[in-house]
């Protein structure tokens, strides 16, 4: 289970994307849909810019089933502010909840 730490998801998220690459998509996606459409912030504005340009430099060797949803333009405007609620996979929207719960017990903590 990842647990949010001084405040957001910045630690758990990049300590697993180190771990594989490839799930800097699902945690793009899930930030941008928390940030956009549920008005969470999981993450720090500084760690999802950063995740947005890394993803642009990578972006051809990534490898994710919803990578589809993401375009290069998103990406270096750092947003997916374009994407509305039923572009995001139904486990996108799922997870959010769950991440979106677990960063308020953190606060509440």
């Amino acid at each position: 289970m990842l647990t949010p730490v001084d405040g957001n998801f910045d630690k758990p998220f990049t300590d697993q994307i180190a771990k594989n690459r490839n799930t800097i998509i699902s945690f793009w996606l899930l930030c941008s849909y928390c940030y956009y459409l549920r008005h969470e912030s999981l993450v720090s504005d500084e760690l999802f810019d950063c995740l947005s340009k890394e993803m642009l430099v990578s972006f051809d060797d990534l490898e994710h089933q919803h990578k589809h949803l993401i375009t290069k333009d998103m990406l270096g405007a750092g947003t997916g502010y374009n994407l509305g609620y039923s572009d995001y996979p139904l486990i996108v929207r799922v997870t959010s909840e769950y991440f979106i719960k677990n960063l308020h017990q953190g606060h509440s903590s």
